[in-house]
């Protein structure tokens, strides 16, 4: 199938007052293939502008303001109507979420395999507070590698051209095809049988004491003014069984040095609209040349 957007894949999101992590998103999603990232700044209170002028000056990033409560909807169906024609593919993940590639370098050699789907349906891996009760300073990528074991609920990456709507945050309609997990069994709305061995979504959901303290405090994107989680559910996953996860800390501890040194290129600084090699297994052959190369440098 030919590729002829402007972008292989994007990556869209919604936040709220996240101004303490929205660089790291972003940079940890640039540099593991993320092409154009689409920002919904829901009314923070300091403009998420602020933390990311070098990455728009070099068209990284775009951010757009959006008002309300609980408008992650309708965000969302913004990005897919007005952005969606620009890319092949198009992630939609929170702030606290960070897509973890354990078979591949890059998300665009991974979304080769799944081709002839209208959409990928990523399980989440939730993570612990890891015992911290003061925000700890640098990456939560870094700071916080206790898994809850909990992969049930999915984030999607999409074609646009073949979504019709978004129904929940967790769940596309689509024109034709079908969504399904990364061993290719069907998704059913938000959930699809366990499969987190290739992809999958670590969730930040917890963080630090004072940060769970700060989400209380603030309207959700998803359901509105009054934040639904509770302290009960921060002391039990305080209290709960958690497994060392470390699959995400060699790229990150990449794009923390990307950061100090002031880089912003990719792992593989490429974009495949620019490369013009449309058919599907050159792109694959032209990413393994890249890499291959890289990684002998």
């Amino acid at each position: 199938m030919p590729y002829q957007k402007k972008y292989f894949i994007g990556l869209c999101g919604i936040a709220k007052d996240e101004n303490k992590y929205i660089k790291e998103w972003v940079a940890y999603h640039h540099y593991i293939g993320f092409e154009k990232i689409y920002i919904y700044d829901n009314e923070s209170s300091r403009p998420l502008f602020n933390e990311l002028v070098d990455y728009l000056k070099r068209e990284i990033c775009e951010i757009y303001r959006i008002k309300g409560f609980g408008v992650q909807n309708k965000a969302y169906n913004h990005c897919l109507q007005n952005y969606g024609h620009e890319c092949e593919w198009m992630a939609f993940f929170d702030i606290d979420e960070f897509l973890c590639l354990k078979n591949d370098d890059d998300i665009r050699t991974a979304m080769v395999d799944y081709e002839e789907y209208s959409g990928l349906s990523i399980q989440w891996d939730v993570f612990s507070s890891s015992g911290h009760i003061s925000r700890p300073s640098g990456f939560v990528t870094l700071n916080y590698q206790q898994s809850l074991g909990y992969k049930t609920i999915s984030k999607c990456i999409v074609k646009p051209e073949l979504v019709d709507m978004t129904f929940t945050s967790h769940h596309f309609i689509f024109k034709e095809g079908i969504s399904v997990n990364p061993d290719e069994e069907p998704a059913i709305g938000a959930y699809a049988p366990i499969a987190v061995d290739k992809i999958c979504i670590n969730h930040y959901m917890y963080r630090s004491q004072e940060d769970f303290a700060e989400k209380l405090n603030k309207s959700d994107a998803t359901y509105g003014e009054k934040n639904p989680r509770s302290w009960a559910g921060f002391y039990n996953q305080a209290k709960s069984h958690t497994v060392q996860h470390e699959d995400i800390v060699k790229v990150a501890q990449s794009v923390l040095h990307n950061m100090q040194s002031q880089k912003y290129e990719q792992k593989y600084d490429v974009r495949l609209s620019d490369a013009q090699i449309y058919d599907i297994d050159k792109i694959l052959i032209y990413l393994a040349k890249i890499i291959n190369s890289k990684n002998l440098g």
